[in-house]
């Protein structure tokens, strides 16, 4: 079990269900400006971001998984992996525009996004538990992103969790301004 990631997404799934649980779903899919997400659209991206890594994440579990020639050898692969924890953590240094493949639905976010969010977790966490301590280290996955960024697994984990965390903080900021 690899306790430190589970115990983050565990953080944030408690922290989110229980600041948000109880509110009405048409608030929750409030926005508070045109061009801004409402807090269920937030939760989406989420969910579609993070089901982006699901493929990588299972394949690499394979003991037929190989890492590709760049995956081995991308020079790079360690520092963007750091730079991406930084630059998309909780602390916004940079306000950054989603890639279209982790962009929310739409329309208007479903009654049941909560509970999906917290059967994605669960699923996130499964996930993450059947990796060896030696995948994650060792490991590194292509970025769902774009073909040329790999990430080493342990860097990738790190990003899905501080991505949640940055977004809990903005769903925070946007209940507090449409309420």
């Amino acid at each position: 079990m690899n306790s430190n990631y589970s115990d983050e997404l565990t953080k944030v799934t408690t922290e989110l269900t229980e600041l948000f649980s109880s509110v009405d779903l048409s608030l929750l899919n409030k926005k508070y400006s045109a061009d801004s997400w409402s807090v269920a659209q937030c939760i989406d991206h989420l969910i579609v971001s993070n089901e982006k890594y699901f493929p990588f994440l299972i394949a690499f579990q394979s003991s037929k998984h190989k890492m590709t020639f760049w995956e081995r050898n991308n020079p790079f692969t360690k520092s963007i992996g750091k730079q991406m924890i930084n630059t998309l953590g909780p602390i916004i240094i940079k306000k950054y525009q989603a890639p279209k493949l982790f962009l929310p639905r739409r329309s208007a976010v479903r009654e049941t996004i909560i509970n999906d969010f917290i059967q994605h977790q669960q699923k996130l966490i499964s996930i993450i538990d059947k990796l060896s301590p030696e995948q994650i280290e060792k490991g590194v996955i292509t970025s769902p992103v774009a073909g040329l960024i790999s990430l080493r697994v342990k860097d990738a984990l790190t990003l899905l969790i501080v991505h949640e965390q940055r977004h809990l903080e903005q769903m925070k900021r946007i209940l507090a301004l449409i309420k």
